[in-house]
């Protein structure tokens, strides 16, 4: 018999003996740790815990992050009325002292119709205050529109990170455009498009190119009130954004943000995602340029 056939009968013959014979088929038990080659076993072995865990820690980490969250939907969802509002009142509360503006009714398919920006609706409070409105004609209140609080919230953010001296680096975001083409948000043909647009093919509207002004404004303002104080506590700079993702309708999920959404044909009503560029190409890129900006002020 050879060397290898003598190490193969003696592989054959141990085999069986790490599955105890009361083990059935599928059923999971630890294994318990085996000698080799004259080695002892560890102190925990010695001790008596020679089996290992019956499930990783990285699985018992999960299950235990999935039990939280299963509790926190619970006290949003079932909980009696007014139950969470007084768990997350402390929360709240520091939203409300800290940000001045706060957004609520977001729709699309109002005001002018078509589904864009300048459709959406929303009411503007400072603290308990209402301040102004915008497509909210029922509620009796100035019309501010968009951009006053679009300014003031760039401007408050600004003004908040450099309130306590510490270092760092800034990078202001522009707005990218939706691209509904003037169809209303639940129309399901809204934003079909499958290819980006050819140069001159597409140009900036006014709303656009003013929410892309307001971001680099408020960059040069925050730059020269950080620089009036003697020291520099922040690196501002500005991903410029808007040019880019207003050449790509194609990168929108559109109706696809349903699962199957013409499974049972075309719907006369289904609302379509024109707003988000969520499909790989855009966000890829913007990604990319934040990479080059950040590499750039290091």
């Amino acid at each position: 018999m050879s060397h290898y056939q003598r190490l193969l009968k003696q592989h054959q013959e141990a085999k069986p003996s790490l599955l105890p014979s009361s083990i059935e088929m599928g059923a999971y038990q630890p294994l318990q740790q085996q000698q080799h080659h004259g080695q002892k076993h560890s102190s925990s072995t010695a001790a008596g815990g020679g089996c290992g865990y019956f499930l990783p820690r990285t699985v018992v980490t999960w299950l235990a992050a999935a039990c939280l969250s299963l509790a926190l939907l619970h006290l949003l969802c079932c909980s009696p009325p007014g139950g969470h509002e007084a768990v997350f009142a402390p929360l709240l509360q520091y939203f409300n002292g800290t940000y001045s503006y706060i957004s609520s009714g977001v729709g699309g398919g109002g005001g002018g119709g078509g589904g864009g920006v300048e459709s959406s609706s929303c009411d503007y409070s400072e603290g308990r205050w209402v301040v102004g409105v915008h497509a909210h004609p029922e509620l009796n209140h100035t019309e501010i529109g968009f951009t006053s609080p679009y300014r003031e919230a760039f401007r408050m953010a600004l003004e908040r990170l450099a309130s306590d001296g510490r270092r760092r680096t800034v990078v202001l975001g522009t707005f990218a455009p939706p691209h509904f083409e003037g169809k209303p948000i639940f129309d399901p043909t809204a934003c079909t498009k499958t290819e980006p647009y050819k140069e001159g093919e597409k140009e900036l509207g006014s709303i656009e190119t003013e929410m892309r002004t307001i971001v680099f404004e408020e960059a040069a303002a925050a730059a020269e009130r950080d620089a009036g104080g003697g020291t520099t506590t922040m690196r501002i700079a500005v991903q410029d954004v808007t040019r880019l993702a207003s050449m790509r309708p194609d990168g929108h999920p559109g109706p696809y943000m349903h699962r199957d959404p013409f499974a049972r044909g075309v719907p006369e009503r289904m609302q379509t995602d024109c707003l988000h560029s969520c499909l790989p190409g855009p966000v890829d890129t913007f990604n990319e340029i934040l990479l080059q900006i950040l590499e750039r002020m290091r």
